[in-house]
């Protein structure tokens, strides 16, 4: 795996970006998540970042180096943000039915609050590999799965969750949320949205339940 230094600079160190600073690199941010989602990483050249943001070449070069600096920065900080749910997800209380709700919602929200970067994400990954910088996409992937596998694994633990596989059922759940944001990202169609998202995982936590009048009558 290739481990790429962004350098960043500082007019004065110590001091906060002023807004205006913080807006140049924004533009160039929502440029390029645009440009590498609708083209590609390869086919996106400096000049159409720059044009499209509205600024020089330079302002690019300042901020993130070269193209390969900007792509890297839209990557770790789209995965930075799922890592805080993630974070979070692994400290929280509840029953393993409510954090598992939980945390593919707000996987969703995440993903829908930021769907051009999502878009970009989805081309990047599912696109030619060799035409992009390498990305570990696959600790970000795999952290996702294990902790809903844990949880699932907590849930059969205390009888919440009837005795079943549990990557299985990791996979089910996964399946559904993967569902739900791929739909976001077509441009026409129906969507399940939050509140469909949220019947059908009820749904599906409801088959994993264990039968609770059955072991009563027993």
């Amino acid at each position: 795996m290739t481990t790429i230094h962004i350098e960043k600079h500082s007019a004065n160190p110590g001091t906060a970006p002023s807004e205006e600073t913080q807006n140049v690199r924004q533009r160039l941010l929502k440029s390029a998540i645009k440009l590498f989602g609708e083209k590609g990483y390869a086919a996106t050249s400096v000049n159409e970042i720059v044009s499209a943001a509205g600024v020089t070449k330079p302002n690019l070069y300042y901020y993130f180096t070269n193209k390969e600096g900007i792509y890297i920065t839209i990557l770790s900080e789209a995965l930075t943000g799922y890592d805080e749910i993630f974070n979070r997800a692994s400290q929280a209380q509840g029953s393993a039915r409510q954090r598992l709700m939980e945390i593919c919602i707000e996987v969703y929200q995440q993903f829908v609050r930021n769907i051009d970067t999502s878009r970009m994400i989805y081309s990047v990954y599912f696109g030619p590999h060799q035409s992009a910088p390498p990305f570990d996409f696959e600790t970000f992937r795999m952290r996702h799965i294990q902790l809903l596998h844990d949880l699932i694994l907590y849930g059969i633990s205390i009888k919440e969750f009837r005795a079943g596989d549990p990557h299985i059922m990791t996979l089910a759940v996964l399946g559904q949320c993967h569902t739900a944001m791929e739909l976001e990202l077509c441009h026409s169609g129906p969507t399940l949205g939050q509140e469909g998202l949220t019947k059908v995982l009820e749904l599906l936590f409801e088959s994993f339940a264990i039968n609770r009048t059955a072991i009563t009558e027993e």
